[in-house]
C-alpha cells in the first residue's frame, strides 16, 4: 500500500519496487520540489547499516554526473533517502533503442569521469551495472544505487559475502573478494560494451552459468559486434575486461583518451547543475554547438585611435618641418603624402645651413634648440613621435628626425620581454661514495597491493642501490599524502626493504616509491604501490 506521506514529504507515486525496499516520487510541501524517496522494507540491521552507509557515501560526493542526496530522516523507526528526481530512463532501458556513436560517447565521458571522482574521493561503487545508470533528457548521464560501495576498509557485508550483480562482477572478486578500482573499471568496461553491442558477452540464463562465463569466458572482440566502431576505443574497452587485474588501465584516462579521439575533439560540455531541473528534451546532439565569438569592442577602438594617431603624426610633422627655421633652397615637399608611420621613420630630415648647430643625440624628449632667429614657444611640439604611445599590441618605436643633413638614425628595434625570464638549472650528478657500485641506480619493476589502516614492508630489488639512497612515496609527481615511510634498511646493492604506513583514509589509487640521492634529485624509476580495499 502506498503511503499518503513519508516524513514532510507528500507521496506522489511509486516509481520502483526492489528485493530491498521501495522507491517513491514525493514533493516538498513548503517549496514544491519534487524528490525521489527511497525507503528499506523490513527490519533488518543489516540492510539499515548499509541504508545509512549509502547516505554517508553520497553526502560526501558532490559530481554533476552523480545523484545528489538532498535529505536523511526517520519516518517513525524507517529511515529514508531523499534524492533529486531524475527524468529519463535507466540505462538497461536506454540500450535498447538505437542511438548514435555521439549520443554513446556523451554517456561514456559522464559514467567515467563520475567514477573517476568517486575514487579520488575514496569510494567504491562495486555494483556498476546499466540499471544504475540514468540517462537524462539532454542526453547527459548520471550514476546512482551507492547502496554497497565503501569508503573506507572492512569487511564486504555484515557475513562477509561478496555483493553485486553476476554479469558485471570482476573475476578477482569471485576469487578473493578483493576489490579495488580496477574492479569497479572492469564493471564500467561490462557497461560500455553491452552499450555499443546491445549484449552482455557474460549473460546466461542462471546465475551459475554468468559467474563461469566470467571466470573463463574471454568476450569477444567488441568490433566483431560493432565493425564500425573506432579501433582505439574497441581495444581501450577490451583492455579494461582483462581478466588479471594489474594488466587492466590504471584509471580511466585511456577510456577517456579514446573516447575524446573518436568524437574527433574534446570531451562534450559538462552537466551545467549538480542538481536535476527540468530538462527540454533534445532531437539532435545533447551539447549545443558554439556560438560564434561576439568582436571585441576594445580592439575595434584600438584600431580606431591607430587610424586617429596616425593622421595626427602626419599632420604635425608636416607643420613642425614647415616652422623649423632657415632651410636650403628649394621646395619642401608636403610631409601629409604617405600616411603610413613606416614612410614617417625612413624619410631623412630637411637640410640646414652650414652653420647650423649638430644633430642631437635621440633622447626620451628631444631638447629645445635654437634655430637661427626662431626660437619655438613653449607650448611647440619637439618632434611628431614624441606623441603618447598608440594602444596597440605591438608598439612602433619612431625615431626624432634628426637636425642634420644625414638621414634619421632609428632607434633600437623594442623587444618585448616576457614577464618572466626561464630559468634553467643544471642538477650536478652526485659522484658515487668510496666504495660504492659504479653502476647507476636502477630498480627493477614491480608492483605490490596494500590496505588502508595497515603497514607492509616492500623489498625493492634492483641494481647499484647505495646506503645514501632515500625512499619517498609520490602520487603522480608529488609526495603523496596518507602513505608515509617508517623505515628504510639497505640489504645489499640489489636489494633495500622498505616498511611503509597506510593510513586508514588514504585514497584507492596507485602511488610509486622513488629513490633520491642526498641533493633531493630522482635518481630511480618508481616502484607501483596500489593501495586496494
Amino acid at each position: 500500500m502506498t503511503p499518503a506521506k513519508i516524513g514532510k514529504y507528500t507521496v506522489v507515486d511509486l516509481l520502483g519496487r526492489g528485493g530491498m525496499g521501495e522507491v517513491y516520487l514525493g514533493e516538498d510541501p513548503y517549496i514544491g520540489r519534487r524528490v525521489a524517496i527511497k525507503v528499506i522494507k523490513g527490519a533488518d540491521p543489516g540492510a539499515r547499516d548499509r541504508f545509512l552507509h549509502e547516505a554517508k557515501v553520497i553526502g560526501g560526493l558532490a559530481h554533476p554526473a552523480i545523484v545528489s542526496l538532498l535529505d536523511f530522516d526517520f519516518s517513525g523507526d524507517e529511515p529514508f533517502l531523499v534524492m533529486e528526481y531524475l527524468k529519463g530512463q535507466g540505462l538497461d532501458a536506454w540500450i535498447k533503442e538505437p542511438h548514435s556513436l555521439t549520443e554513446q560517447l556523451v554517456v561514456l565521458d559522464d559514467v567515467c569521469h563520475a567514477l573517476s571522482y568517486a575514487h579520488e574521493s575514496g569510494v567504491l561503487h562495486r555494483d556498476v551495472k546499466p540499471s544504475n545508470v540514468q540517462v537524462l533528457p539532454n542526453g547527459h548521464a548520471k550514476l546512482m544505487d551507492f547502496g554497497i560501495a565503501r569508503a573506507a576498509a572492512g569487511k564486504l557485508t555484515a557475513t562477509g559475502s561478496v555483493m553485486g550483480t553476476p554479469e558485471y562482477m570482476a573475476p578477482e572478486i569471485l576469487n578473493d573478494a578483493a576489490y579495488s578500482p580496477r574492479s569497479d573499471l572492469y564493471a564500467c568496461a561490462v557497461l560500455l560494451y553491452e552499450m555499443f553491442t546491445g549484449a552482455n558477452p557474460f549473460a546466461a540464463k542462471t546465475v551459475a552459468a554468468a559467474l563461469t562465463n566470467v571466470l573463463t569466458l574471454n568476450p569477444p572482440d567488441i568490433r566483431a559486434a560493432r565493425p564500425e566502431l573506432p579501433k582505439r576505443l574497441a581495444e581501450a574497452v577490451m583492455a579494461c575486461l582483462h581478466k588479471e587485474p594489474a594488466l587492466r588501465p590504471d584509471g580511466f584516462g585511456a577510456l577517456l583518451a579514446a573516447a575524446r579521439d573518436a568524437a574527433g575533439g574534446p570531451p562534450p560540455a559538462a552537466i551545467q547543475e549538480t542538481r536535476a531541473l527540468p530538462q527540454t528534451p533534445s532531437a539532435s546532439r545533447p551539447s549545443p554547438p558554439p556560438k560564434a565569438a561576439a568582436p571585441e569592442p576594445r580592439r575595434s577602438m584600438a584600431r580606431w585611435m591607430w587610424g586617429t594617431g596616425t593622421g595626427l603624426i602626419v599632420v604635425l610633422g608636416t607643420m613642425w618641418a614647415v616652422n623649423r627655421g632657415p632651410v636650403a633652397p628649394g621646395p619642401v615637399e608636403p610631409a601629409a603624402a604617405s600616411p603610413s608611420p613606416e614612410a614617417i621613420t625612413a624619410t631623412p630630415g630637411p637640410s640646414l645651413s652650414p652653420t647650423s648647430p649638430p644633430a642631437a643625440e635621440p633622447t626620451a624628449v628631444a631638447p629645445r634648440t635654437r634655430r637661427g632667429p626662431r626660437e619655438p614657444s613653449e607650448g611647440s611640439v619637439a618632434s611628431p613621435s614624441r606623441e603618447e604611445p598608440m594602444p596597440t599590441p605591438a608598439p612602433i618605436a619612431t625615431p626624432a628626425p634628426s637636425l642634420s643633413a644625414s638621414p634619421a638614425t632609428p632607434s633600437p628595434t623594442p623587444r618585448t620581454t616576457p614577464l618572466v625570464e626561464p630559468t634553467v638549472i643544471a642538477t650536478p650528478v652526485q659522484a658515487p661514495p668510496s666504495g660504492a657500485s659504479p653502476v647507476a641506480p636502477r630498480v627493477l619493476a614491480g608492483r605490490h597491493q596494500v590496505r588502508p589502516d595497515s603497514s607492509a614492508d616492500i623489498d625493492i630489488k634492483g641494481e647499484g642501490l647505495r646506503p645514501d639512497l632515500k625512499a619517498v612515496v609520490l602520487q603522480g609527481r608529488l609526495p603523496a599524502t596518507g602513505i608515509r615511510i617508517l623505515r628504510q634498511e639497505f640489504v645489499n646493492s640489489g636489494l633495500i626493504r622498505v616498511r611503509i604506513l597506510i593510513e586508514a583514509a588514504t585514497p584507492l589509487r596507485t602511488y610509486s616509491i622513488v629513490f633520491q640521492d642526498a641533493s633531493g634529485a630522482m635518481v630511480t624509476q618508481g616502484v607501483q604501490v596500489e593501495v586496494v580495499l
